[in-house]
């Protein structure tokens, strides 16, 4: 029971309010069930989103937003038609680098960024930039590597283009190669084809003791023999791998001769072979003195006694030439001393001259020197009118004499390979 006055609830059995102390009417029965039925409704405040939520929903916001961007902008430039549209622009305004960065090459000693950009330079020197009018890009439908899918791995386009002031519209073929590696992990690579730019390899076949030189990068020896066998053994092969095509700078240097310098034009399957080098002065000179000091000790080594055996570790000579050489120094040395006490008691030179009406040499390094020079001599001979008895007989005025000496390179120093011509008279 509730109490009429206060509110406040009672026992069913209480005459007075428990809480006012007035008195209770017994009607209020039905305040007493109405009231237990009654229940005040709080209406529940809602709370503020924190700063960290919505931190979090714009985080969001700006992930999804982002990786639309992204792939909108993957999409643009993994596109083939866009790829070609780059690498052609570059192209068109000398902007090598960036044309590099499309194609699809080995990084090598002559396939690298800064060889490209040189060579394309230097190829392209008095070139001006091209004024292109309009250009378009299409599907070389003709060409059976394309299709209509991704799946394929080359694609073929043919841009078409007029340049500004002219009427006539040229076309280049572009070839694209599908990439391993994907772009951003999702979307297609395509790599400008380099099957007509770049060579790869070109062979030079020049001496063994040569180094060789292209766009002053010196290539290595691959073999020492030439692989052309049309050419000698005394060839090697040196070899550039994956260079460009077209013209290039050659410089073959040796220890003994002037530096052949050429231009040569870089294709697939071309090579170059190193036939003739011009001697240096010094050379020539350094060989006339090897010559004037051979012919001194074979003739005072001959006028002396002396054996072949005795005398031989003083000359650098080729072992193919040596039994060659040991008979003429034995011929020299048994006509300047005859068995009867005749021959030559001393010579002596004078005046040595180098010839130098021929300066080159063949690939194979060999070079005939030539040399002249004056000499005189006191013969020992008989005396017919005197009892055969030994006289001395010395010539009026000095003899002029030469002698030609073949020699060859190997290992870095000049071996007799032969002693061509000696003419001495007495």
């Amino acid at each position: 029971m509730f109490c009429q006055n206060c509110g406040s609830k009672n026992s069913d059995e209480s005459v007075f309010c428990e809480n006012c102390g007035v008195k209770l009417e017994s009607g209020n029965s039905i305040l007493t069930e109405s009231r237990t039925k009654y229940r005040p409704t709080i209406a529940k405040v809602k709370k503020p989103m924190s700063l960290k939520k919505k931190l979090l929903l714009i985080i969001a916001g700006f992930m999804v937003l982002a990786g639309f961007v992204i792939y909108m902008i993957g999409s643009n430039i993994s596109k083939p038609e866009n790829i070609v549209k780059g690498y052609f622009d570059s192209m068109m305004t000398h902007d090598w680098n960036k044309a590099y960065s499309y194609l699809d090459i080995i990084d090598g000693q002559f396939s690298s960024k800064s060889a490209y950009e040189k060579f394309m330079t230097e190829k392209f020197n008095d070139t001006e930039n091209v004024d292109i009018s309009n250009y378009s890009i299409e599907p070389a439908t003709a060409n059976v590597f394309t299709k209509d899918d991704d799946s394929d791995l080359v694609k073929a386009y043919i841009v078409r283009y007029t340049k500004k002031g002219s009427a006539s519209t040229e076309s280049l073929e572009i070839n694209l190669i599908k990439q391993s590696k994907k772009t951003w992990l999702f979307f297609n690579n395509y790599k400008i084809a380099v099957d007509n730019l770049v060579s790869k390899e070109y062979s030079v076949y020049s001496p063994k003791t040569s180094r060789v030189y292209i766009d002053d990068i010196e290539i290595a020896m691959t073999s020492n023999e030439a692989s052309n066998n049309n050419y000698n053994n005394e060839l090697a092969t040196y070899k550039a791998v994956n260079i460009f095509t077209g013209k290039h700078k050659l410089k073959i240097t040796t220890a003994y001769s002037k530096d052949l310098e050429s231009q040569i034009n870089v294709a697939n399957g071309d090579s170059y072979t190193a036939s003739q080098f011009e001697l240096t002065d010094q050379t020539i000179d350094d060989l006339a003195k090897k010559s004037e000091d051979l012919v001194k000790l074979i003739y005072n080594s001959a006028i002396e006694g002396k054996t072949f055996d005795m005398i031989k570790s003083n000359f650098l000579i080729d072992e193919n030439a040596l039994e060659n050489f040991k008979s003429t120094y034995d011929n020299i040395a048994e006509d300047v001393k005859q068995k009867d006490g005749t021959g030559l008691k001393s010579i002596t030179f004078s005046e040595f001259k180098a010839n130098k009406n021929n300066i080159k040499v063949s690939s194979d390094v060999t070079y005939s020197s030539s040399v002249n020079f004056k000499y005189t001599y006191i013969k020992l001979q008989k005396d017919y009118f005197n009892n055969n008895s030994i006289t001395e007989y010395t010539p009026d005025s000095l003899k002029a004499g030469d002698l030609s000496v073949t020699y060859i390179f190997n290992d870095g120093k000049w071996l007799i390979s032969s002693l061509s011509r000696i003419n001495i008279y007495y």
